[in-house]
């Protein structure tokens, strides 16, 4: 018992009650630890065995399962974002910096193989040079804003000396619109951006700190506001 009581922060001579230690009573039970008693009785010394009480929890983020051999390829992926990786302390989801490593479980046991390849993180806005030990060598932004009309036209002559009010961001790497890139109220690409007069119509838009204007064709792709068509003012 006076194992339990150092464990917890006490001094080890102190009174304990297993009961009351294993329901929080002189310390809240991690839940972070890989291991740790329950508050159900008949309470146990078994439980404690492999407790740790200073183990951090992991942080996490999501990728494409989709490994490219450049940031343009991943940033233009589209899909689920549904490999999650574990890195860091914070026990909440966080968007890694360069120089972390990764790992597919979140004891951070398992490195994640990355293959030297860029791995594409949709609610982080950035692709991952992740090596084949986890190592993140390069992180990459995919995301990218400017301005676009609320009006639209016909054509995209007619769409490019429209206004262009509304702060947007897109996927992708490049300034320019692409075909495939997609649109968002956000710089997390978590908010579909809901064009003003509707779909299959053209708009201006012209990217940030950019002089170069563009016409836009937007389309609804599965509940998604993609870039159909581009066209250079």
């Amino acid at each position: 018992m006076s194992e339990i009581n150092v464990e917890l922060g006490r001094n080890s001579t102190d009174t304990i009650s297993l009961d009351a230690a294993e329901s929080g009573t002189y310390a809240a039970i991690n839940t972070a630890s890989p291991s740790y008693p329950s508050d159900a009785r008949p309470a146990s010394m078994s439980e404690w065995y492999s407790y740790d009480h200073s183990a951090s929890s992991s942080g996490f983020f999501n990728v494409i399962n989709s490994g490219q051999s450049t940031s343009a390829l991943a940033c233009g992926l589209t899909g689920p974002d549904d490999l999650t990786l574990y890195h860091g302390t914070s026990g909440a989801f966080e968007c890694p910096l360069i120089g972390r490593t990764v790992y597919t479980d979140s004891a951070q046991t398992t490195p994640f193989n990355g293959q030297s390849l860029y791995w594409y993180s949709p609610s982080c806005g950035n692709s991952y040079l992740i090596t084949s030990s986890g190592y993140i060598e390069g992180v990459f932004t995919c995301v990218q804003s400017g301005n676009i009309s609320i009006d639209a036209a016909a054509s995209p002559e007619e769409a490019c000396p429209l206004e262009r009010p509304n702060l947007v961001y897109k996927s992708g790497s490049s300034q320019a619109p692409l075909a495939g890139d997609t649109i968002w109220n956000d710089s997390n690409l978590a908010s579909q951006y809901q064009p003003t007069a509707g779909f299959n119509q053209w708009y201006s838009y012209q990217p940030s700190g950019s002089s170069t204007v563009y016409s836009v064709f937007l389309i609804d792709s599965s509940g998604t506001t993609s870039v159909d068509s581009v066209s250079t003012c």
